[in-house]
């Protein structure tokens, strides 16, 4: 009897240990720029008071994210003034030293009416090779239409299955 009763307070251990949560590391503070080389612009459509102008470009980062991002967008032009933009691409480079990998990444944003900035947010989507296990979001900014191609950058990042 003595038995049973130590096997199943093991058992029950046991499952009690394999049932706990895992959670990930503490995320980090990342920060930098970007900068907008190679736009192309593929297309523009009005519907209705809305304009759409769609694109690509390459991205420079620089600070934490170190890398070259490729992506496909599109802004969208509203008659109240808001222009909303939108983006997905792929990075291929290093997030925090790590080694080189590539990662999914979206970027959201507007610009209010009559304002003459970008606000928005960027999140990573999932990643290959050395960004296999890399997580994170953040804000962005920066011009608007203008010619300036910086961007800044920041939010927090964690490395975790």
């Amino acid at each position: 009897m003595k038995k049973v009763l130590k096997t199943l307070l093991l058992v029950c251990m046991v499952l009690i240990a394999a049932s706990l949560p895992v959670y990930a590391t503490p995320p980090t503070e990342v920060s930098g720029i970007f900068d907008l080389e190679e736009i192309v612009y593929t297309d523009m459509r009005t519907v209705g008071t809305n304009t759409f102008i769609y694109g690509t470009d390459v991205e420079v980062w620089q600070g934490d994210l170190v890398g070259v991002g490729e992506t496909e967008w599109v802004v969208t032009a509203h008659a109240s003034g808001v222009v909303n933009f939108s983006s997905r691409g792929v990075f291929t480079g290093t997030v925090l030293d790590s080694d080189e990998g590539t990662m999914e990444y979206q970027l959201t944003g507007q610009i209010p009416p009559g304002g003459d900035e970008w606000y928005g947010q960027w999140v990573i989507l999932g990643g290959t090779g050395g960004l296999a296990n890399v997580h994170g979001q953040g804000t962005w900014w920066g011009p608007g239409m203008g010619f300036d191609p910086d961007h800044w950058y920041e939010g927090q990042v964690h490395f975790d299955p």
